[in-house]
């Protein structure tokens, strides 16, 4: 019921980590890290103070976990995930490579986002949606880079709602359920159907 740790891996204070999980070398944990058990954190990840990640997780190499940031039950992530701080990913959300989350950001349940997406802070991505990122590998601050998915500040996507590659999503827009966003949505709003539509300014 023990858990590997490796000895070039750095644990801080109070640290609590679970039966059967993997901590493997250059992993650096702050203090008060809660680490729930079967859950795997890869080489050179770092893991802010405060953080909790929850059981059967998938941490993948040179992730950012930003303090107080909660990654929930059977999440995985993915090569260089930037997860700021107290950005909330509930169960089985699958974050791919080289995509930021924003502060205080909310991923709900089943949430994908493929790769290489900007997610700004105090946004709300709805369970099951689908954010389909771009193919190109980005630099270290890519936000609002021309191939980059990028979704603005305190954005709503509704459950179910697909996002295609490399749309930009401006700040205060509010996307319905089930919806489709193909292209770019340029002005804040109320956008519902398959493509979106806007149908109300605020």
């Amino acid at each position: 019921m023990s858990s590997f740790i490796s000895d070039k891996a750095t644990i801080g204070k109070n640290v609590e980590i679970g039966h059967f999980c993997i901590i493997e070398e250059g992993v650096e944990i702050g203090p008060g890290v809660t680490i729930e058990s079967h859950s795997i954190v890869s080489r050179g990840t770092k893991v802010g103070d405060n953080v909790q990640i929850g059981p059967h997780c998938f941490i993948g190499a040179e992730v950012e976990l930003r303090p107080e940031c909660i990654v929930g039950p059977y999440c995985e992530l993915k090569n260089n995930v930037t997860i700021r701080s107290k950005a909330n990913l509930q169960g089985k959300a699958r974050i791919g490579k080289n995509t930021v989350i924003g502060e205080n950001t909310i991923i709900k349940y089943g949430a994908i986002i493929t790769s290489n997406a900007y997610i700004s802070k105090n946004c709300f991505i709805g369970p099951n949606t689908i954010l389909i990122g771009s193919d190109i590998s980005r630099t270290a601050e890519f936000a609002g880079g021309e191939n980059c998915t990028f979704i603005g500040e305190r954005v709503f996507l509704g459950a179910g709602t697909r996002v295609n590659a490399s749309c930009k999503i401006a700040d205060d827009v509010f996307v319905g359920a089930n919806s489709y966003v193909k292209g770019d949505i340029t002005n804040k709003g109320l956008f519902v159907g398959t493509p979106v539509e806007k149908i109300k300014d605020e």
